[in-house]
């Protein structure tokens, strides 16, 4: 073996070797932290699909709610080695590294060896990237996926350079003049098309890994379609097998959501309210909902308002940003703007989870993610991509114009973000493709810095000072802790495993850091019940109550917290409540029955005083809480029993104002 294939051996060992060992550190680092083995909402909703799609026990009969393509990958490997979130991790990193590679084979072939160096070097560092592949989510999958449809598309010189096919080949003759004639001039047709195939099953496959990607994948189309090239029979072949290619795994995702709906959805029904979550008058708190019973009760408006089907409930929260932008032009298009400045801005900002707080848990990203005035690295490296941009665009000889494609799916796919709500896992895409640029630019800078002429390196400083500036504009201080709802998280995670002191303990930070945290209330007052603890639990539940008021279960806990406090009045108001919204309630009637025997346990005791005890007692209890519907009746049905006729009027006239104008929470 030469020397010369001796050092591209280490530069491939190096390529894979590198990136692979610091993911593999940072997830021995970070499984020091509690908060590292929790899967977080969509992780953990991706890791139950798997594991039942696996075992053959997830029934599908509704359609797709979000693009499906990472479970499913993740079922078929959950089906070799257990539903082990610690394997999908570990592909995960595969994953991640195999980006790096695709990331310096991309760079290399728009700007040369030096440029794919220093864009896998921006990658293979890069902080969000390498936490994102522990994660069980799409984003890694995606980014690969599309990443490997721009590489093999890339490569295929009849769509990027229009090279028409050579003659040679097409007469035939011998194998070795065909493929000198190939060599020479241009690809075979079947070599071509083959390769369109397999890049837009690629983009189609990232398409149902993350919804948006079918922009990345229809930008790679109208770019094709508008170079100036050579439109041969070989072009349009090879764009035909390319665009079919990428629309057949949506067309079955597509295909199966209409079986089971009868309706034409595309590839998910959760577009229109992740829309809605991100074009609303109240942006700030509804983009930090998360699944519970705030989110429950969106997703139920629809149905509230008599959209059922599917396809309709999505519409109708397009509809109602629409509505809201056609009131309100002037703050929609603030709002607009407002995200775009978000995704420019160079923090990570959460999605569920804070990022930052992993770093106290690990020396490799508290090296390569911070924020602090400037937040590394999406703070460097837009400004850096921004520049390479400016100084490549006007470079026509000295690298192929097919790079151009870039800044367009840059900014393509930035605005299908924007168009949403903006956080660090929906902008992560966009790194590989500005450190892409980057490598192009940083080579170009070399070159002028050594050969000159040095004027044209002033317009890119400035534009990337100007781009640093504002990247760093409000950039703020990384969050020291985690958020409420990663306590909730952790406490859900110890109490599935039996550690209920654990969990308590995570419960009451929740509510330290959120105290309008109803879910770690709910879970908090259902772990006081099972402790005895009749106090913490009333509070909570009363506390979700006070927000939640059609909240059943919590209500019928709360029914039953006052009957083991010995408040019958009380309970039975509750448990009444839970029986007129679930008259089938399975427990609900037979504990309004013993809180009915209990009340009629008190009156007696107080009939020994004398008869008119119970209803002076009733009397007082009543007007304390005029609200308690049960209470109202065993009160009423004793002043008639008596024959006390402007008292019921009186007690009836009390009880009407109350409810109107207090409402029981």
């Amino acid at each position: 073996m030469s020397g010369r294939d001796q050092l591209s051996l280490w530069r491939a060992a190096l390529l894979v070797l590198a990136p692979l060992a610091l993911r593999l550190g940072v997830w021995r680092e970070l499984r020091r932290s509690p908060f590292f083995d929790v899967l977080f909402i969509d992780a953990r909703i991706y890791h139950e699909m798997a594991e039942q799609m696996a075992a053959g026990t997830l029934v599908a009969n509704t359609p797709y709610w979000q693009p499906p393509f990472y479970p499913m990958l993740l079922s078929l490997i959950y089906r070799v080695t257990g539903p082990n979130p610690d394997v999908a991790r570990g592909v995960g990193i595969v994953l991640g590294t195999l980006a790096c590679v695709l990331v310096f084979l991309i760079a290399r072939r728009f700007f040369g060896p030096r440029a794919g160096w220093v864009a896998w070097g921006i990658v293979s560092l890069s902080g969000p990237m390498m936490f994102f592949d522990l994660q069980l989510l799409n984003v890694t999958l995606g980014i690969t996926l599309a990443l490997g449809c721009l590489w093999l598309w890339s490569g295929g010189e009849s769509l990027t350079t229009g090279r028409a096919l050579p003659s040679s080949a097409v007469a035939g003759g011998a194998a070795h003049r065909v493929k000198a004639a190939v060599d020479k001039e241009g690809p075979s047709v079947p070599s071509e098309v083959s390769r369109q195939v397999a890049a837009g099953l690629l983009g189609g496959l990232a398409a149902i890994t993350i919804g948006n990607m079918l922009l990345f994948v229809g930008a790679i189309v109208v770019w094709t379609l508008f170079r100036r090239v050579n439109r041969t029979a070989l072009y349009w072949s090879a764009l035909a097998a390319f665009v079919v290619a990428a629309l057949l795994p949506p067309a079955v995702i597509s295909l199966q959501n209409q079986r089971l709906s009868g309706e034409w959805i595309g590839i998910s029904y959760n577009s229109g309210i992740n829309y809605w979550i991100g074009n609303n008058p109240e942006y700030d708190r509804t983009v930090e909902v998360r699944p519970g019973r705030t989110w429950i009760a969106w997703t139920d408006e629809p149905r509230r308002e008599g959209r059922t089907g599917f396809r309709a409930q999505s519409d109708y929260f397009f509809e109602k940003s629409a509505s809201w932008f056609a009131a309100d032009p002037g703050r929609g298009a603030r709002l607009q703007l407002r995200k775009l400045g978000l995704f420019l801005r160079g923090d990570e900002i959460m999605r569920n989870q804070e990022i930052y707080p992993f770093r106290d848990d690990s020396r490799i990203l508290r090296l390569l993610l911070w924020s602090r005035g400037i937040a590394i690295p999406f703070g460097l490296l837009f400004p850096l991509a921004a520049a390479a941009t400016i100084s490549l665009w006007f470079e026509r000889r000295r690298f192929s114009s097919r790079w151009r494609i870039l800044p367009f799916l840059v900014l393509l796919y930035s605005l299908s973000v924007v168009a949403f709500f903006v956080t660090a896992r929906y902008r992560l895409p966009v790194v590989p493709l500005l450190a892409i640029l980057a490598g192009g630019g940083v080579t170009f800078w070399i070159e002028r810095f050594v050969r000159g002429p040095w004027g044209s390196l002033v317009a890119p400083s400035i534009v990337g000072l100007l781009c640093l500036f504002f990247c760093a504009r409000g950039t703020p201080h990384a969050a020291a802790d985690f958020n409420s709802d990663a306590y909730y998280d952790l406490g859900v995670h110890l109490q599935s495993y039996g550690d209920f002191d654990g969990a308590r303990l995570r419960y009451e930070q929740a509510l330290e850091r959120n105290p309008q945290n109803h879910e770690a209330m709910n879970n908090l007052a259902g772990l006081a019940m099972r402790g005895g603890d009749l106090a913490t639990a009333g509070r909570n539940l009363r506390g979700v109550l006070l927000a939640f008021p059609d909240d059943v279960r919590a209500r019928y806990n709360l029914g039953l917290v006052y009957l083991d406090e010995g408040k019958p009045y009380d309970a039975g108001w509750q448990l009444h409540r839970v029986l007129q919204a679930r008259p089938d309630h399975p427990k609900a009637k037979a504990k309004l029955a013993q809180a009915e025997a209990m009340s009629r346990q008190l009156e007696a005791t107080w009939a020994v005083q004398s008869e008119d005890a119970i209803v002076a007692t009733l009397q007082g209890a009543f007007r304390a809480n005029p609200t308690n519907g049960f209470l109202h009746q065993r009160l009423r049905s004793m002043l008639v029993e008596r024959g006390r006729d402007a008292e019921v009027a009186e007690v009836d006239r009390l009880f009407a104002a109350a409810r109107e104008n207090e409402p029981e929470g």
